[in-house]
């Protein structure tokens, strides 16, 4: 199913999918157990989707896809939880909520801070995922005309604005 608009098909199928009562529950499942994958010191998300993706193999793969995405962005979100309480930032997104969370913590504001965090994890998911679910069929056309030259203009694009904000 899909909806036309100016040329570009968005397509909705998925929704439905997604919004089982199954799906939910695999998915706060999985950010229950990324949110203490990140908050344990030296475990990463990266590390937390390769202990769980053995055990989807038996599951359907939607669900599966659903516990993975689940445990990726509650191990995401969860590094700044340390870089509230501890000012130790657990993933590299977190560094600039320990700018503002630890100063926070030391005014005894902490749950507060944390509050804020996740509440802003919550709606830029969100948002994230509905402009991804409209516009990634009109983004991998765009993608799918990228030749070899287009690449090394895109990689040093990347390389000069990581050293301008150096």
């Amino acid at each position: 199913m899909s909806i036309l608009v100016n040329g570009y098909h968005f397509y909705i199928a998925g929704w439905h999918l997604f919004m089982s009562p199954l799906m939910i529950g695999f998915l706060f499942l999985g950010t229950i157990i990324g949110i203490v994958f990140g908050v344990i010191p030296g475990l990463t998300s990266t590390m937390g989707l390769a202990v769980f993706i053995p055990l989807t193999f038996g599951m359907d793969p939607y669900v599966g896809i659903v516990l993975l995405m689940g445990i990726y962005v509650g191990s995401i979100y969860a590094g700044s939880i340390t870089a509230i309480l501890v000012n130790i930032p657990g993933t590299p997104g977190a560094i600039v909520t320990g700018l503002e969370g630890y100063p926070m913590t030391l005014k005894r504001e902490s749950g507060r801070a944390i509050g804020i965090s996740a509440t802003a994890s919550l709606l830029g998911g969100f948002i994230g995922i509905i402009f991804l679910s409209l516009l990634a069929p009109a983004i991998s056309k765009v993608a799918l005309r990228f030749n070899s030259v287009d690449y090394v203009a895109l990689a040093f694009l990347g390389l000069s604005v990581v050293s301008y904000i150096s």
